[in-house]
């Protein structure tokens, strides 16, 4: 009763089965470019210019067969970020790039910039760093520590 999800399957024996939910998560993960992601709140981002993406990240110390270190890089797709704060990177209205004052990402759609994105301990990282220049800029006077300065 009330079931709006009816998922049909074979079970890793063979047997046929079907089972049906109220409600469905989808927590299969995001696609490797934000460019490509079918989230209608990414795409809006990307299309608005709300976010950028940090199309090439240099992979030290790979060499073409020329010998030349310039070509070792990758494209990440991911969203372009400042790892020290989590920041968000976008351009002014002058086209220069800056850092968001008020935007931040963090986890599997950072790829490439933070190692190990998506794993509990760098997301608390980030997240904590969030929320220590959140703090500093809420209470004037305050440092990156969130503690408060004295005079």
């Amino acid at each position: 009763a009330g079931s709006r999800y009816i998922f049909l399957y074979k079970d890793r024996y063979g047997h046929d089965k079907k089972e049906a939910y109220s409600y469905v998560v989808n927590a299969r993960g995001q696609d490797k470019s934000i460019l490509t992601d079918k989230s209608l709140l990414t795409q809006s981002m990307v299309a608005s210019g709300m976010v950028l993406t940090e199309e090439y990240r240099p992979i030290p110390n790979v060499k073409d067969s020329w010998g030349s270190s310039d070509t070792g890089c990758y494209k990440t797709g991911s969203i372009w970020i400042n790892p020290d704060t989590p920041q968000v990177m976008q351009r002014d209205p002058d086209g220069q790039i800056m850092q968001s004052e008020s935007l931040y990402a963090v986890g599997a759609m950072t790829r490439g910039q933070i190692i190990n994105t998506s794993m509990a301990q760098s997301i608390t990282r980030s997240v904590s760093e969030v929320a220590r220049h959140l703090f500093t800029k809420a209470i004037p006077g305050s440092d990156r520590s969130g503690q408060k300065r004295l005079k």
